[in-house]
């Protein structure tokens, strides 16, 4: 089935596959930009912490304890894991899971159109834009959209750059 056209002129165009692998690139993108130290520090603080909890458990014979810290270090260990499995479960259920989704930016708006249907929004619906070394990460208060540039089919980076910038969403440069 044919996408429909968009409602609005010049624009520039993403295709994008809606699968685990890209909600999952959508949430890696995500946490590289926010400030990875601080994370890394109170997980290494944790797990210090629960190490030691677990020791004095085994010293002092409360083997519940020395267990409960066991299971915590695991989980602190493999917590992005559990975490992607949740997310992939998730993007399973969704009704765009394995379809093609055509992204619109223009500089009336932003549209998502699918075999499903079309859904159009304002730029006011849009808080923040960060350009990441290969694509945008764009927020709508807590719902994250990321758009790659190897999804770009229509127009080009700058253009998508131009129109973030002109529309205010506070578009702001990341290495990462």
């Amino acid at each position: 089935m044919a996408l429909r056209c968009s409602i609005f002129g010049s624009m520039a165009t993403y295709k994008i596959l809606a699968d685990e692998a890209f909600a999952i690139e959508r949430n890696e993108r995500f946490r590289a930009q926010q400030f990875r130290f601080g994370r890394v520090t109170v997980k290494v603080l944790c797990g210090v912490g629960l190490a030691a909890l677990g020791i004095i458990g085994l010293w002092v014979d409360v083997f519940p304890l020395a267990a409960f810290s066991a299971g915590m270090i695991v989980l602190l260990l493999l917590g992005h894991h559990i975490d992607y499995w949740f997310l992939r479960r998730a993007v399973r259920k969704s009704p765009f899971f394995g379809r093609t989704v055509r992204l619109v930016v223009a500089d009336e708006g932003y549209q998502e159109i699918s075999e499903h249907g079309t859904s159009s929004y304002s730029w006011q619906a849009f808080t923040r834009a960060l350009r990441m070394k290969d694509g945008f990460l764009v927020f709508s208060g807590p719902v994250i959209y990321w758009w790659p540039d190897s999804g770009l089919v229509e127009g080009s980076v700058e253009e998508v750059a131009r129109v973030l910038q002109r529309v205010g969403a506070g578009l702001q440069a990341k290495s990462s």
